[in-house]
Protein backbone atom coordinates (compact mmCIF):
# COMPACT_ATOMS: atom_id res chain seq x y z
CA UNK A 1 0.00 0.00 0.00
CA UNK A 2 1.79 3.47 -1.29
CA UNK A 3 0.43 7.13 -1.55
CA UNK A 4 1.85 9.52 -3.75
CA UNK A 5 2.28 12.30 -1.31
CA UNK A 6 1.35 11.01 1.74
CA UNK A 7 3.24 8.73 4.50
CA UNK A 8 0.87 5.34 5.79
CA UNK A 9 1.40 5.50 9.47
CA UNK A 10 0.50 3.27 12.59
CA UNK A 11 0.18 4.50 16.30
CA UNK A 12 2.86 3.95 18.28
CA UNK A 13 1.41 1.88 21.53
CA UNK A 14 -1.86 3.20 21.73
CA UNK A 15 -4.21 5.62 20.61
CA UNK A 16 -4.01 7.50 23.89
CA UNK A 17 -1.12 8.18 26.56
CA UNK A 18 -3.82 8.84 29.46
CA UNK A 19 -2.24 5.75 31.92
CA UNK A 20 -0.02 6.41 34.90
CA UNK A 21 2.15 3.94 36.62
CA UNK A 22 2.43 4.69 40.42
CA UNK A 23 3.78 2.37 42.78
CA UNK A 24 3.44 -0.37 40.89
CA UNK A 25 -0.52 0.08 40.12
CA UNK A 26 -1.32 1.22 36.65
CA UNK A 27 -4.09 4.39 37.31
CA UNK A 28 -6.13 5.83 34.50
CA UNK A 29 -5.48 9.73 34.97
CA UNK A 30 -7.79 10.90 32.07
CA UNK A 31 -10.82 9.49 30.53
CA UNK A 32 -12.11 12.23 28.35
CA UNK A 33 -11.24 11.68 24.44
CA UNK A 34 -11.52 15.61 23.99
CA UNK A 35 -8.49 16.89 25.52
CA UNK A 36 -5.62 16.49 23.23
CA UNK A 37 -2.93 16.67 25.71
CA UNK A 38 -3.50 12.89 26.72
CA UNK A 39 -3.77 12.01 22.38
CA UNK A 40 -0.28 9.50 21.75
CA UNK A 41 1.73 11.84 19.01
CA UNK A 42 3.64 9.10 18.35
CA UNK A 43 3.58 6.79 15.05
CA UNK A 44 5.82 4.27 13.12
CA UNK A 45 6.00 4.46 9.70
CA UNK A 46 4.58 1.71 7.59
CA UNK A 47 5.00 3.19 4.01
CA UNK A 48 6.43 5.98 2.51
CA UNK A 49 4.73 8.22 0.09
CA UNK A 50 5.91 7.29 -3.87
CA UNK A 51 7.19 10.56 -4.65
CA UNK A 52 8.92 10.77 -1.44
CA UNK A 53 13.35 11.26 -1.13
CA UNK A 54 14.16 12.36 2.39
CA UNK A 55 15.58 11.25 5.50
CA UNK A 56 12.42 8.92 6.89
CA UNK A 57 12.15 5.62 6.55
CA UNK A 58 9.74 2.57 6.78
CA UNK A 59 10.06 1.29 10.31
CA UNK A 60 11.11 5.22 11.53
CA UNK A 61 9.39 6.51 14.75
CA UNK A 62 7.46 9.69 14.16
CA UNK A 63 6.24 12.50 16.13
CA UNK A 64 2.99 14.07 14.57
CA UNK A 65 -0.07 16.28 15.21
CA UNK A 66 -2.07 15.32 18.23
CA UNK A 67 -5.20 15.21 15.88
CA UNK A 68 -4.16 12.37 13.59
CA UNK A 69 -4.66 9.23 16.48
CA UNK A 70 -7.78 11.35 18.50
CA UNK A 71 -11.55 10.37 18.33
CA UNK A 72 -13.72 13.06 18.05
CA UNK A 73 -17.73 13.23 18.58
CA UNK A 74 -19.36 14.11 15.56
CA UNK A 75 -22.47 16.60 15.54
CA UNK A 76 -25.02 13.81 16.98
CA UNK A 77 -22.47 12.88 19.77
CA UNK A 78 -21.09 9.54 18.09
CA UNK A 79 -17.31 8.65 18.82
CA UNK A 80 -15.42 8.71 15.07
CA UNK A 81 -11.85 8.77 14.12
CA UNK A 82 -10.01 11.50 12.46
CA UNK A 83 -10.04 12.50 9.16
CA UNK A 84 -6.66 10.46 8.24
CA UNK A 85 -7.96 7.36 9.57
CA UNK A 86 -7.62 4.77 6.80
CA UNK A 87 -8.25 1.61 7.91
CA UNK A 88 -7.03 -1.92 9.99
CA UNK A 89 -5.33 0.82 11.86
CA UNK A 90 -3.62 2.98 9.62
CA UNK A 91 -3.46 6.30 8.93
CA UNK A 92 -2.56 8.64 5.78
CA UNK A 93 -0.93 11.39 7.48
CA UNK A 94 -0.02 14.81 4.80
CA UNK A 95 4.34 15.61 5.41
CA UNK A 96 3.48 18.72 6.86
CA UNK A 97 1.84 16.86 10.47
CA UNK A 98 5.02 15.13 10.45
CA UNK A 99 7.28 17.34 12.99
CA UNK A 100 10.16 14.87 14.01
CA UNK A 101 11.58 11.01 13.18
CA UNK A 102 13.80 8.33 14.55
CA UNK A 103 15.07 5.36 13.66
CA UNK A 104 14.22 2.66 15.58
CA UNK A 105 17.09 1.77 16.91
CA UNK A 106 18.63 5.61 17.17
CA UNK A 107 18.80 7.76 20.07
CA UNK A 108 18.40 11.39 18.61
CA UNK A 109 15.26 12.88 16.64
CA UNK A 110 15.73 14.85 13.61
CA UNK A 111 13.67 17.69 12.67
CA UNK A 112 11.43 17.30 9.70
CA UNK A 113 11.04 19.77 7.04
CA UNK A 114 10.81 23.62 8.83
CA UNK A 115 10.51 22.26 12.23
CA UNK A 116 12.29 23.03 15.30
CA UNK A 117 12.11 22.04 19.14
CA UNK A 118 12.90 24.55 21.75
CA UNK A 119 13.31 23.82 25.79
CA UNK A 120 11.54 26.59 27.32
CA UNK A 121 13.73 27.86 30.33
CA UNK A 122 13.04 28.33 33.98
CA UNK A 123 12.17 31.60 35.27
CA UNK A 124 14.16 31.83 37.58
CA UNK A 125 13.92 35.92 38.84
CA UNK A 126 12.28 35.97 42.19
CA UNK A 127 9.20 38.08 42.62
CA UNK A 128 8.16 40.26 45.77
CA UNK A 129 5.92 37.61 47.02
CA UNK A 130 6.18 34.51 44.97
CA UNK A 131 6.78 34.45 40.70
CA UNK A 132 3.43 33.85 38.83
CA UNK A 133 5.95 33.05 35.60
CA UNK A 134 7.20 29.98 35.60
CA UNK A 135 9.17 29.93 32.79
CA UNK A 136 11.01 32.86 30.94
CA UNK A 137 8.58 34.48 28.16
CA UNK A 138 9.87 33.58 24.27
CA UNK A 139 13.09 32.53 25.38
CA UNK A 140 14.47 28.75 25.01
CA UNK A 141 17.30 26.84 24.04
CA UNK A 142 17.37 25.16 20.60
CA UNK A 143 17.23 21.05 20.97
CA UNK A 144 16.08 20.29 17.52
CA UNK A 145 17.21 22.09 14.60
CA UNK A 146 16.17 21.92 11.51
CA UNK A 147 18.90 21.52 8.29
CA UNK A 148 17.99 25.27 7.06
CA UNK A 149 18.83 26.77 10.90
CA UNK A 150 21.97 24.50 11.04
CA UNK A 151 22.60 26.18 7.46
CA UNK A 152 22.84 29.24 8.66
CA UNK A 153 24.66 28.66 12.05
CA UNK A 154 22.15 27.73 14.92
CA UNK A 155 23.26 24.30 16.26
CA UNK A 156 21.77 22.43 19.36
CA UNK A 157 21.89 24.39 22.84
CA UNK A 158 22.09 27.84 21.09
CA UNK A 159 19.50 29.87 23.36
CA UNK A 160 17.06 31.59 20.89
CA UNK A 161 14.29 34.32 21.46
CA UNK A 162 10.89 33.16 19.16
CA UNK A 163 7.42 34.89 18.38
CA UNK A 164 4.72 35.32 21.09
CA UNK A 165 1.98 32.24 20.64
CA UNK A 166 4.71 30.22 18.54
CA UNK A 167 4.66 27.68 21.43
CA UNK A 168 2.94 24.42 20.64
CA UNK A 169 3.48 22.50 23.43
CA UNK A 170 4.91 18.54 23.03
CA UNK A 171 6.80 16.13 25.80
CA UNK A 172 9.21 14.09 23.81
CA UNK A 173 11.58 11.45 26.00
CA UNK A 174 9.66 12.91 29.28
CA UNK A 175 11.32 16.61 28.55
CA UNK A 176 8.76 19.58 27.68
CA UNK A 177 9.69 20.98 24.37
CA UNK A 178 7.74 23.77 22.07
CA UNK A 179 7.71 23.11 18.37
CA UNK A 180 7.72 25.75 15.96
CA UNK A 181 8.36 26.67 12.18
CA UNK A 182 12.14 27.85 11.97
CA UNK A 183 10.32 31.49 11.14
CA UNK A 184 9.07 32.24 14.21
CA UNK A 185 12.79 32.28 15.56
CA UNK A 186 13.82 36.08 15.70
CA UNK A 187 17.14 35.85 17.46
CA UNK A 188 20.13 34.14 18.71
CA UNK A 189 21.18 34.93 22.01
CA UNK A 190 24.32 33.43 22.56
Amino acid sequence: MKSPYNFIISPYGSKYNNTKNIGGVEFTINTSLELAKYVNRLGIVESLPIHYSGDICVGDIVVLHHNIFRIYFDMRGRPTTSPEFFRDGVYIVSPERIYLSRNVNGNDWISHLNYCFVKPIDNTQEGILYDLEKEEKHIGELVYANEKLLSIGFKKGDMIAFKKNSEYEFEIDDEKLYRMSDSDIVLKLN
